[in-house]
C-alpha cells in the first residue's frame, strides 16, 4: 500500500537529497535535478526575470522592414522594476504586461519569436516565423483609415468563389515584370468615360472565332510603318459618301476575274500600258491617236481624221485622202486584176472627185504627255502624296528606349536596374548607354571612378576572433560559434529532403527551396524582375539545375533570417535574382550578371526596419557570412552610381554543383567599388 511518505521517500532517493517535510521543501532552498534553473545569464546574480528589471527585452520577430517599406515601429524604454510583470516559461514563452512610463505594452511572445504585441501608441504587431493561418467561419471586415502596404517576397494566389469587387477612388497602376493572362468564361466589356490607350513595344494579334464590329463615331486612322495586308475569305466592301482615295508612291494593282468600273466622269491614262482585250468592245467618243491604228479586221466610225490606216478591209462612207497604188493605173477597178504590168491601158477610168470635208470636232481633254503625267502624279491634287511614317523615328523613340540605351533595355530604368545592367563590363563601358541614364538624371557621372574617397575597417579572408567569449553551466549549442575554415576543394552538401529539387517533378515559381522560401523570391528582385518563362516548362533538366544553385541561395538566406543576435531587426533582401539576358544585351562571360542567368550568383541587400540599406550594418553582415558559411565568393559592393550617393551590396557567388550537389567551394572574398575589384582576398569598408 502506497502513501504519500512513501512516494517521497521514492523521490529522496532518485534525487539523493532528503527532503525536510511532506511538502517538499529542501534544505537547501535552491535545487532542480533537471539542471535547467538557475540558467548561466542568472549565476550569481538576482533570479528576477532580467526583463522585468529592464536589463534585456522581449521582443517579437520582425527581422526589419522590405525595400522602400518602412514598418513604422520605433523601440520604447527598456521596463522599470516593478513596473514590468514577467511570466516566462522553461522553453522560453513570455506574457509581459508592462506600465513602464512611455513603454505600456502588452506581449505574448512565443519561444520562436512569434506572437503579438500591443505597443505603447496602440499598434499591434502580429509576427510569425512560420505559417500565419486565419480562419474564419463568419463574414470577415477590415477597414483601413490610412495608408496600407502589402509585399509578398513569395507567390500570391486569391481564390473568390463568389463576386470579385474592386472600387478605386484614383488610380489604378499595375507594373509586372512577366505576363497577364487573363481568361473569361463569360462576357468581357469594358466602359471608358475618357480616352484610350495603349502602347506596345512588340507585336500585337488577336484572334476572334466570332464576328468582329468596329463603330467609331467620329474619325478613323490606320498609320502603319511597313506593310498592311488584308486577306478576305468571303466578300468585301468599302463604302464611302464621301471621297474615297487610293495612292501608291510605286505600284497599284488590281486584278479580278470579273471587274466593273463605272463613274458619271472618268479618266484612266498613263504614259505607257495597255487598255483593251481580244474580247474588249470599246465606245468613245473622240479618240486621239499620235502614231498608228491597226486593225485585223473592221474599223466602223463616221469619220477618220489620221495620217495612215492600215486595214485588211475598210468601209467608209465618205473617205477624205488619196489612193496610191496600182489602182491609179486601173481605167476599171473591177478589171484591175487582168491588166498588164507597166502603164494602165484600157478596162476603166479612174475618176477623181471632190468632196468638202466635214468640220473636225475639237473637243478634247489636256493631253497626257509626260510632263503632265509627272505633274498629276506628284503635284496635283490627285496626284499620289509622299507617306512617311514616323519620319526620324521620333514616334518609336518615344513608346521604346531601345535607341536610346543601345539596344540594352527597351524600357526606362531605375538606379536599383541601371545597377543590375552595370556589373557586366561590356554595358559599363557602353558610352551610349551610360550617357543615356546620366542624361535622364538616374545615373551618378562618377560612376566611373574605381577608387572611394575613405576607407575603414579592413577584414582579412581568415577566420575572425571573437575577443571575450566564454560560456558558463548549461548552454544552448546553437549559440557556439562556428567557424568555418577555408578549404577550397570539392566540398559534398546534404540537401534537405524536404526541398530538393531533385524530387520535383514540376520546376516553377512555386517551388520550395527552404522554409518559407520559393523560387519566386529569386525573380522578383527590386533591381530586376523577370519570370521562368524564358526556360521551357519542358526543359525539366535547366530548371532543376537552377534550383539547385538557388537552393544553396536559400541556404544563406535562413542563416540570417534564424539570427536571433546583431541582425534580428534587420531582413536580407534579394534585389537581383535569377537574370535574363536581353535581346540584344552582350554579357561578358564570368560576370555577375552571366552568372545570375544560372542562378549561381544572387545580390542582396540587408535592410532596417524603415526599409533602408543599412550601410555599416552590411559590412558585419559580410564578415559574418565569411566566417559562416560555404561559398565560392563573397563580394562586399559598394558603389556611387546613385546619385543620392552610397550604396552597398552583398553579392553571394556559389560554385556550379553536380546533381548531387558537389561543387568546388574556393572561400574567396573581394571588395569591388563602382564595379571595379577595390581590394582582393579581403573586406574594406567604403565610407565615403
Amino acid at each position: 500500500m502506497s502513501t504519500e511518505n512513501d512516494e517521497l521517500r521514492d523521490r529522496e532517493a532518485s534525487i539523493g537529497e532528503a527532503k525536510e517535510n511532506s511538502k517538499g521543501i529542501f534544505r537547501t532552498g535552491f535545487f532542480d535535478p533537471s539542471g535547467t534553473y538557475p540558467r548561466s545569464d542568472y549565476f550569481y546574480g538576482p533570479s528576477i526575470n532580467q526583463n522585468a528589471r529592464g536589463i534585456e527585452r522581449n521582443d517579437l520577430y520582425i527581422g526589419g522592414g522590405n525595400l522602400d517599406l518602412d514598418l513604422g515601429l520605433d523601440t520604447p524604454p527598456q521596463s522599470q522594476y516593478p513596473l514590468n510583470q514577467v511570466q516566462e516559461s522553461r522553453s522560453g514563452h513570455v506574457i509581459e504586461i508592462d506600465d513602464t512610463p512611455a513603454g505600456e505594452r502588452i506581449l505574448i511572445r512565443h519561444r520562436t519569436g512569434a506572437g503579438v504585441e500591443m505597443r505603447t501608441d496602440g499598434t499591434v504587431v502580429v509576427a510569425t516565423k512560420n505559417n500565419l493561418v486565419t480562419i474564419v467561419q463568419g463574414e470577415s471586415k477590415l477597414i483601413v483609415e490610412g495608408d496600407a502596404q502589402l509585399t509578398y517576397n513569395g507567390n500570391l494566389d486569391i481564390d473568390v468563389a463568389g463576386d470579385y469587387n474592386l472600387n478605386v477612388g484614383g488610380n489604378f497602376n499595375i507594373d509586372v515584370a512577366g505576363d497577364i493572362l487573363t481568361e473569361v468564361d463569360g462576357n468581357f466589356r469594358e466602359k471608358i468615360h475618357g480616352n484610350h490607350g495603349s502602347n506596345v513595344d512588340g507585336n500585337r494579334s488577336s484572334t476572334t472565332t466570332g464576328t468582329t464590329a468596329h463603330t467609331t463615331l467620329q474619325g478613323f486612322n490606320n498609320i502603319v510603318k511597313g506593310d498592311f495586308r488584308n486577306a478576305v475569305e468571303g466578300a468585301t466592301s468599302i463604302m464611302s459618301s464621301g471621297q474615297t482615295r487610293i495612292t501608291s508612291e510605286t505600284r497599284l494593282l488590281g486584278s479580278a476575274p470579273d471587274m466593273n468600273l463605272a463613274a458619271q466622269s472618268m479618266s484612266v491614262f498613263g504614259d505607257t500600258g495597255t487598255i483593251g482585250g481580244q474580247n474588249i468592245i470599246m465606245y468613245n467618243y473622240n479618240m486621239y491617236t499620235g502614231h498608228s491604228i491597226t486593225a485585223t479586221d473592221t474599223i466602223t466610225t463616221n469619220t477618220a481624221y489620221t495620217q495612215r490606216v492600215n486595214a485588211t478591209s475598210m468601209h467608209a462612207t465618205t473617205f477624205h485622202g488619196s489612193l496610191v497604188g496600182k489602182a491609179s493605173f486601173a481605167a476599171q477597178a473591177d478589171e484591175a486584176g487582168s491588166a498588164p504590168l507597166g502603164a494602165g491601158s484600157g478596162g476603166g477610168t479612174l475618176t477623181s472627185t471632190t468632196h468638202t470635208a466635214e468640220p473636225v470636232d475639237p473637243k478634247a481633254t489636256a493631253l497626257p504627255t509626260q510632263v503632265n503625267l509627272n505633274g498629276y502624279l506628284t503635284k496635283g491634287s490627285y496626284g499620289h502624296p509622299v507617306v512617311k511614317v514616323d519620319p526620324g523615328a521620333g514616334l518609336l523613340n518615344s513608346v521604346s528606349d531601345n535607341e536610346k540605351n543601345d539596344n540594352i533595355t527597351n524600357k526606362p530604368l531605375n538606379i536599383r536596374e541601371i545597377r543590375s545592367k552595370l556589373r557586366s563590363d561590356s554595358t559599363l563601358q557602353n558610352p551610349v548607354f551610360t550617357g543615356s541614364q546620366i542624361g535622364a538624371g538616374k545615373l551618378s557621372s562618377s560612376f566611373s571612378e574605381t577608387s572611394p574617397a575613405s576607407i575603414g575597417r579592413v577584414e582579412s579572408s581568415k577566420p575572425t576572433k571573437v575577443i571575450g567569449q566564454k560560456y558558463l553551466g548549461q548552454i544552448n549549442p546553437s549559440d557556439a560559434s562556428k567557424k568555418i575554415v577555408p578549404k577550397p576543394v570539392p566540398q559534398l552538401i546534404t540537401p534537405d529532403p524536404v526541398y530538393n529539387p531533385n524530387f520535383r517533378d514540376v520546376i516553377n515559381s512555386k517551388t520550395k527551396l527552404a522554409k518559407g522560401i520559393t523560387i519566386a523570391k529569386f525573380l522578383g528582385g527590386k533591381g530586376d524582375k523577370i519570370t521562368l518563362d524564358h526556360i521551357s516548362p519542358t526543359d525539366i533538366v535547366t530548371r532543376k539545375a537552377i534550383a539547385r544553385q538557388l537552393y544553396l541561395q536559400a541556404e544563406a538566406m535562413n542563416l540570417i533570417s534564424d539570427d536571433t543576435g546583431k541582425f534580428k531587426d534587420h531582413r536580407l533582401v534579394v534585389v537581383e535574382g535569377l537574370y535574363r539576358q536581353g535581346r540584344n544585351e552582350v554579357l561578358t562571360p564570368g560576370s555577375i550578371n552571366d552568372l545570375q542567368t544560372s542562378g549561381r550568383a544572387v545580390v542582396y541587400e540587408l535592410v532596417d526596419t524603415k526599409g533602408v540599406p543599412d550601410i555599416e550594418k552590411t559590412f558585419d553582415l559580410a564578415v559574418y557570412l565569411k566566417d559562416n558559411m560555404y561559398y565560392e565568393k563573397l563580394i562586399l559592393d559598394y558603389d556611387t552610381f546613385d546619385p543620392a550617393g552610397l550604396n552597398v551590396q552583398i553579392i553571394i557567388q556559389m560554385p556550379l554543383v553536380s546533381e548531387d550537389y558537389t561543387g568546388e567551394y574556393s572561400m574567396n572574398i573581394e571588395t569591388r567599388f563602382n564595379n571595379k575589384v577595390l581590394t582582393n582576398k579581403e573586406f574594406t569598408e567604403v565610407t565615403v
